[in-house]
Formats: C-alpha cells, sequence, structure tokens
C-alpha cells in the first residue's frame, strides 16, 4: 500500500494498523529517522524508567521501605509507558512522512489490516 493511500484509508476508518511496541522502541536508535522531539520523549521516558527502578532498588538500604517500594514502582510502570510512547511515535511519524512509512512497512513494525478483515 502506497503512503498517501494509507494516510486516505487510516483517516476514513478503513485500515486498522497494529504497531509492533518491541519493533518500535528500534527504530529510535536510526539516526535523523524519526523527529528530535520524538527522540527526545523517548530517552527521557526511558531514563526514568531506568532511573526510577535502580534508585527504587538503592533506596532500599537508606530510606524507609515506602520511598524504595514508591519509586521502584514508578520505574516499573515507566517501561510499558515508553513502548507505548514509542509505537504512537513510530505511527505518528509514518502518517507524516512517506520514508518513515516505508521503513516501518519494511521493518514489520506497522502491520496493516483492512476492517473487513483482509491483510495488506
Amino acid at each position: 500500500m502506497e503512503h498517501i493511500d494509507f494516510v486516505c484509508k487510516l483517516s476514513a476508518n478503513e485500515i486498522l494498523v497494529y504497531v509492533d511496541k518491541n519493533k518500535a522502541g528500534y527504530l529510535y536508535s536510526t539516526r535523523n529517522l524519526l523527529s528530535d522531539r520524538l527522540r527526545t520523549q523517548q530517552a527521557l521516558a526511558r531514563t526514568l524508567a531506568f532511573g526510577g527502578t535502580i534508585a527504587g532498588i538503592a533506596l532500599f538500604f537508606v530510606t524507609p521501605w515506602w520511598i524504595a517500594t514508591a519509586t521502584l514502582i514508578f520505574g516499573l510502570v515507566m517501561f510499558p509507558l515508553a513502548q507505548r510512547l514509542a509505537a504512537n511515535g513510530v505511527l505518528e511519524e509514518s502518517i507524516a512522512d512517506p520514508f518513515v512509512y516505508a521503513v516501518a512497512i519494511a521493518e514489520g513494525v506497522l502491520h496493516i489490516t483492512n476492517i473487513r478483515g483482509s491483510k495488506k
């Protein structure tokens, strides 16, 4: 499916688009593929996830247990949020940029299905 068809059918709700959250994160490692805003947003989300998890574990040794637990939970909750942000960012850029759309299709990040159920 061409990019213009993708955008038209998506806006007309004629297709469903599934974004593979795990594969979407890898597109952020390709330089100049996605916008700097999305790359910065993804870096912040992942930093908060890893930082919160590590800080939560370390805080068990120096603070009351409930502070450490809250920090650890915050860090662990950030991981699925980072994946969701990655998927939404790839879809957003795929709509705006034909090259990103082509790369996402080639890498198997985007899976397009007609509303009637046939794959494209």
